[in-house]
């Protein structure tokens, strides 16, 4: 049940698991002071694993057939309240928030938080405050909203929380050699890394030492799964229990290699673990170093940065653990602590709720049933869905 005295409220909305890696921001920012006892609030098609267990949470069932009431019960949650600073992880929680609060509020500041991921294209809501978790997005929203409050705070993560979680798992103790641990959800949007893995494992292999991949992830796409599968064939175990994937950061200590996209290279380089990362310039995983590392943080360890230099070969020193300076940078950039100021410093200078036009409402209910039939209708998502992804890359690419 929801504390109608907090004053913090983190929301969002889920089509599917709910295990993305933005789940487990929210989860960080519980053990920041500043957001010490503050609320979640999920609304969706389902609950979060990560979040559901958490005392102060409320779960809003959305669908086709329940939308209505959804509305008013979300309308409801909002206005029982005197004052509040509501943080939204996503699009669909944002927009559907600032739509029930056309008018005008005094008492209410809503922030969307732009978790990463490539900066928009197609679409993305009018915002009085923006939180950006890399620099590649605070740069972009800083010069296209000028007139709204962009704060650069990188995604969060407690180090002690995370030493005081690993744990020791049979399974991976019976594998003899390097073990090798690559986290993400099993679908189009991460296959990429999972093929990156296994060269990085056929790479080590061919350097004559023994080594496993570890693959734990959720299944979004059974089609990609299979493919995969198929694909890296051996030297491999695949762990998509919720067992696993509920808790996927729990097991680094337990491996010697961790390939991390954001968050998951954030925690790998806090446990001072060989880690390797996507670069947009190299057919080939690189290993975060002193001399590449302000170049991939810069885009939150993304895969989409291009750096100065790539070999296209491993050798047996791409294979050392992080320098202290590296791991020190991040604590520093990244850690619970150095966040609070931050955070602090975002709410004093929000702003108060504006007035939403309804242009703006009728453009996010395109978006919002667009989105809905990319996740929920299958002749849309594997037929319609692709034609429309790839026209947009296209025009994309003409208008450079």
């Amino acid at each position: 049940m929801l504390n109608k005295r907090n004053e913090n409220l983190l929301c969002t909305f889920t089509f599917n698991k709910g295990v993305g890696g933005h789940y487990f921001s929210m989860l960080s920012l519980l053990d920041m002071e500043v957001f010490n006892g503050a609320d979640i609030l999920e609304i969706g098609y389902n609950k979060s694993p990560i979040l559901s267990n958490l005392k102060s949470y409320k779960f809003i069932n959305f669908s086709f057939f329940k939308c209505i009431w959804a509305l008013r019960e979300l309308k409801s949650t909002l206005l029982n309240r005197e004052s509040i600073n509501v943080f939204c992880f996503d699009v669909y929680s944002y927009s559907l928030i600032r739509m029930l609060l056309s008018k005008k509020s005094n008492n209410i500041t809503i922030t969307l938080v732009k978790c990463g991921g490539p900066n928009p294209s197609l679409y993305y809501p009018k915002t009085d405050n923006l939180i950006c978790f890399s620099k590649e997005n605070y740069d972009f929203f800083k010069k296209k909203s000028p007139t709204s409050l962009v704060s650069l705070i990188p995604n969060r993560v407690s180090r002690e929380k995370l030493l005081a979680s690993q744990d020791k798992v049979q399974v991976f103790e019976e594998l003899i050699g390097l073990k090798i641990l690559c986290i993400a959800r099993i679908g189009n949007e991460y296959k990429n890394k999972f093929l990156l893995a296994n060269e990085l494992k056929n790479s080590i292999l061919n350097l004559g030492d023994k080594c496993t991949l570890i693959c734990i992830g959720s299944i979004d796409d059974s089609y990609v799964f299979s493919e995969l599968y198929n694909t890296i064939e051996t030297n491999v175990l695949w762990l998509t229990e919720s067992k696993y994937t509920n808790s996927a950061s729990n097991y680094i200590n337990a491996v010697d290699i961790v390939i991390g996209t954001g968050r998951g290279a954030v925690e790998s380089l806090f446990l001072n673990k060989v880690t390797f990362t996507p670069a947009n310039n190299s057919s080939r995983l690189v290993n975060i170093n002193d001399s590449n590392f302000s170049e991939l943080v810069s885009n939150n360890f993304s895969g989409r940065t291009s750096i100065t230099s790539s070999d296209e070969t491993l050798s047996p020193l791409d294979l050392d653990k992080p320098s202290d300076s590296v791991v020190e940078k991040t604590i520093k950039m990244y850690s619970i602590e150095s966040g609070t100021f931050k955070y602090e410093t975002h709410i004093e200078k929000c702003r108060k709720t504006s007035v939403v036009t309804v242009l703006n409402n009728v453009t996010f209910l395109v978006y919002f049933t667009y989105s809905l039939l990319r996740d929920k209708n299958v002749l849309f998502s594997k037929a319609i869905y692709p034609c429309l992804k790839f026209l947009n890359e296209k025009m994309r690419s003409l208008s450079k």
